[in-house]
């Protein structure tokens, strides 16, 4: 089951995102190192400049002990001085503390993906409690020298917890892991052949060093959950207006979307949140997608609730949520369409791009994945246009924030003169990318394919469609597949002047009726298995997401 803004293109002429996690995610999500609560995610910018402030205490601590134990001996022992000079483990410090320092920096250096400063955590962290837990071994302590780096990975633990923003539970797990090595650590030194005879057994050793770094864990955890803890309560006790993320639903080059209520009103409702690595202009871009949008009241047009910022500055804006399929996920799941199921579908995505274009708004970016068929009100395929985030103003307004890029819009279905004159276009390009979207829903497959964005590109210039018909193989009703033709000419004056010209046009065509029936029969027998093989979906724990009243009146 797909929603909202959720955009699934196939589009083999474009380079393809990633499918699925990487073998590193899957490894942090399995370990809870993965998964963190968004209420903390939200802080992504407190979190790095704790992360950088935890790498530089711990750097600065280490290059301090380093110097100093080089000063006292340089006055009170020059021949222990000499020997730890020529030893590469007494560097060890020395480098780890530059190393840290670096690290702190770089974290500093440019805004980081919260997922990539959960990584510098765990990793810098996890190499600790390995070079912290290992380094016993190798010194030259005759009783307890695991002791030296159970005081090291405690003080590691501590410091972390009450410095850089986690849950108890990515708290707890980074605890057991950094412990792993100075248990092993314990077992081998205790268990070598020439240990003194009256030494009590390894087992006792390694019982006790298990104790310390249980109580180690659990205190740090403990502090994880009372300072993180109260600053998300009082944050949410501060705030007027609250909505509840209960599962994200989709995710986009702009910004991810989760289901969502609010804490009065109980009707669904999803949020869409910007990329927090975004910068100014794309926040721009953003609130006018939701400027443009709320001006839109045409019942086939997403409906805009709400918009503004967080307190920690994320913007946001809140829109239905539509329990529903984009056509591109149809198509690919159950073959092309049936021709009056197009002329039906058409219709409603015209009808809902006529009321756009009336007020000087095109879309831009019209294609499968942003026509969502869903029921509503008892009507099953209801149709909703979605993401007007590449909206622009025809008549006059201010300039549309999308001229700084040189193509915006999805190839597979973009105009030849939104390719050639991105801004000088008017509602026919649009009329275009709907006759293109007629194409793929009649054949499953675009207009044009090629190796690259530029060779489809060139296609959409130069090149004339293969007749849908021939495509694929059988006939197709005649008048349908002539005004599918038409609306794909190069030259706008060729096409339908007007998606209401383009509507009267597909009235006129003589299909295969589709009914409410056979709409009802198919919701009934293919919608569940359709969800079934839906892609998946990304669940998180239901977490509060706070309105900034102030700053959204401000806006």
């Amino acid at each position: 089951m797909l929603a909202t803004t959720r955009a699934q293109t196939h589009n083999r002429a474009v380079v393809q995102g990633r499918s699925g996690s990487g073998f590193y995610d899957r490894l942090m999500t399995r370990l809870g190192l993965g998964t963190v609560d968004f209420a903390i995610s939200q802080d992504r910018d407190l979190t790095q400049r704790r992360l950088a402030l935890f790498f530089t205490l711990v750097g600065g601590l280490e290059v301090t002990l380093w110097v100093l134990q080089a000063s006292v001996l340089a006055v009170f022992d020059a021949a222990r001085l000499s020997w730890m000079l020529q030893h590469y483990v007494a560097y060890l410090h020395l480098v780890l503390g530059c190393s840290l320092l670096g690290l702190s920096k770089l974290v500093r250096s440019r805004p980081w993906r919260y997922e990539t400063l959960q990584r510098f955590d765990a990793g810098v962290v996890i190499g600790l409690g390995v070079i912290f837990g290992s380094l016993p071994s190798l010194g030259q302590a005759q009783w307890r020298p695991e002791l030296a780096g159970l005081l090291a990975i405690s003080f590691l633990l501590f410091v972390r917890s009450a410095i850089v923003p986690s849950d108890t539970t990515r708290t707890g797990v980074l605890g057991v892991i950094v412990c792993i090595p100075i248990v092993l650590s314990t077992w081998l030194i205790h268990s070598q052949p020439d240990r003194p005879a009256d030494w009590p057994s390894p087992a006792l050793f390694v019982a006790g060093t298990i104790v310390w770094a249980f109580a180690a864990t659990k205190a740090s955890s403990v502090v994880s959950h009372v300072i993180y803890g109260l600053h998300r309560q009082v944050r949410e006790a501060l705030t007027l207006g609250q909505y509840t993320l209960e599962e994200k639903i989709g995710e986009g080059g702009m910004g991810v979307v989760y289901r969502a209520r609010h804490a009065l009103m109980r009707r669904p409702t999803a949020i869409k949140l910007l990329r927090a690595e975004r910068g100014p202009q794309a926040i721009a871009r953003f609130e006018r997608e939701v400027q443009m949008t709320s001006r839109l009241t045409h019942p086939n047009t997403i409906a805009i609730y709400d918009y503004g910022h967080t307190p920690d500055g994320i913007f946001y804006y809140v829109m239905e949520h539509l329990d529903g399929f984009d056509l591109e996920h149809v198509v690919r799941a159950e073959g092309p369409m049936h021709p009056g199921r197009v002329v039906h579908v058409l219709r409603q995505a015209a009808e809902a791009l006529g009321e756009a274009h009336a007020l000087g708004l095109i879309h831009r970016d019209v294609k499968p994945g942003n026509l969502l068929i869903c029921e509503r009100g008892g009507r099953p395929d209801f149709v909703k246009v979605l993401d007007f985030g590449l909206v622009r103003e025809i008549d006059g307004g201010a300039p549309a924030f999308s001229q700084t890029e040189a193509l915006q819009g999805t190839p597979l279905y973009m105009s030849p003169e939104q390719i050639r004159e991105p801004h000088a276009i008017d509602g026919r390009s649009d009329v275009y990318s709907l006759g293109a979207v007629a194409y793929f829903l009649l054949t499953g497959e675009p207009v044009f394919e090629g190796k690259n964005v530029v060779e489809v590109c060139g296609h959409h210039l130069h090149s004339r469609p293969v007749r849908p018909s021939v495509r694929v193989g059988r006939p197709l009703p005649e008048k349908l597949e002539a005004l599918v033709m038409r609306c794909l000419e190069k030259d706008p004056a060729a096409r339908p002047a007007s998606a209401a010209a383009l509507i009267e046009m597909l009235e006129a065509c003589e299909v295969p009726e589709w009914t409410g029936a056979d709409a009802r029969q198919w919701w009934r027998e293919r919608a569940p298995e359709l969800r079934r093989s839906s892609s998946e979906r990304h669940s998180v724990r239901p977490v509060t997401l706070a309105v900034d009243l102030d700053k959204r009146d401000a806006a």
